[in-house]
């Protein structure tokens, strides 16, 4: 067993005075905690001045102020931009199990989400960011990178979650090089929850990104609507609740819809298998609070979707469930099995600055199995 600490912070004001908060937010946290550090900064420059120069770009039509916002940051920091780990877009391979519960089966009639996520505690920020950019909407989401997004909700109701699809994309060994050029799902995540109000808009927005993940990106509103929208290898496909008719939308890692399903090579068969828990759970019950779904995520693989294989960077970070009616977040930082839930409400100031999260870890068997 080994502890962590978990941060909730607070970022409000125009982009450049958050990248000067989000400077001064490193700056106190790494005094005590120095190995954060290198999940934010390389130890050197790494990429060239014409790649830094086609990122910003990028930023700068799809996801404006964020440029701003690290401009900011670095000159708080005295690093250039190019030695930060979000600039280079190819950093994380994270796991993850997503659900979107529509009104039709939950007992209150509100859609709810939940969000597990998994990769490795020496590559997470354990941030909670309450944001809110000057002319953009309001959310709570963690942070990737320090100014990319896993996850979040917004004032309005709007919650956006992300999975890899496939065998994550990087430059990084054992990763698979980028299709094409385009932004990485943190930088997608966050743009989205600060511009959009509802699925219609989000996937209107999102169908203009370039995108270089291979991802799984699910999407849902308070009004009940839901979309998933699945990317391989430049491929982009949209998968809708209502098509279904079944009241619910799930994904892991692997590719749920037929056209991008067609495009992979295989599956880790632990993704199926948390993807047929969740499913199962689902599909046999007919309606459902928080604490039903809050309970599978409890339950430790291969039961539930809780996952503590962290030496080999698939362990459980944070887990939540969105209620996007009543704009709250049940979340828990490190996996529930050994960790307490708390409950945050977008608008309502951020409850404490810092909690304990407990690490305890396991191996599973035929973990890292193609099926």
């Amino acid at each position: 067993m080994r502890n962590y600490k978990g941060h909730f912070v607070t970022l409000h004001g125009s982009s450049a005075e958050i990248g000067k908060q989000q400077a001064n937010t490193l700056k106190d946290i790494a005094q005590s905690d120095p190995t954060l550090l290198q999940s934010v900064l390389m130890p050197v420059p790494s990429i060239s001045d014409t790649q830094l120069k086609e990122t910003v770009t990028l930023l700068n039509d799809y996801c404006p102020g964020v440029t701003d916002e690290i401009h900011s940051f670095c000159e708080e920091m005295k690093v250039p931009p190019s030695q930060l780990i979000y600039m280079m877009s190819t950093y994380l391979t994270p796991g993850c199990s997503l659900g979107a519960v529509l009104p039709k089966k939950t007992k209150n009639a509100h859609t709810l989400v939940l969000r597990n996520y998994d990769l490795s505690p020496m590559l997470a920020d354990f941030r909670l960011c309450d944001t809110q950019v000057v002319g953009k909407y309001h959310h709570i989401g963690f942070s990737a990178s320090w100014f990319g997004r896993t996850e979040g909700i917004n004032q309005e109701g709007l919650c956006v979650t992300f999975a890899s699809c496939g065998m994550p994309t990087g430059n990084y060994p054992g990763m698979k090089k980028p299709a094409m050029k385009g932004l990485q799902f943190w930088a997608i995540v966050r743009s989205l929850l600060e511009q959009c109000k509802n699925v219609s808009e989000a996937l209107a927005l999102v169908n203009e990104m370039p995108t270089s993940s291979n991802m799984n990106l699910l999407i849902a509103d308070a009004s009940g609507q839901a979309s998933l929208v699945e990317t391989l290898d430049g491929s982009k496909v949209v998968r809708s609740a209502h098509v279904e008719e079944k009241g619910y939308l799930i994904a892991t890692n692997h590719a749920h819809i037929p056209e991008i399903a067609s495009l992979e090579q295989g599956r880790l068969k632990q993704s199926v298998q948390r993807y047929q828990v969740l499913n199962e759970l689902l599909e046999n019950q007919s309606e459902f609070m928080k604490g039903d779904l809050k309970e599978i995520m409890q339950l430790e693989y291969p039961k539930g979707l809780a996952v503590h294989n962290y030496d080999e960077f698939f362990g459980t970070i944070h887990s939540i469930v969105f209620d996007l009616n009543d704009r709250t977040l049940d979340l828990c930082f490190g996996s529930p099995v050994h960790n307490d839930w708390i409950q945050i409400k977008v608008g309502d100031p951020m409850p404490i600055r810092e909690i304990d999260i407990q690490i305890q870890k396991q191996k599973y068997d035929d973990f890292w199995a193609i099926v």
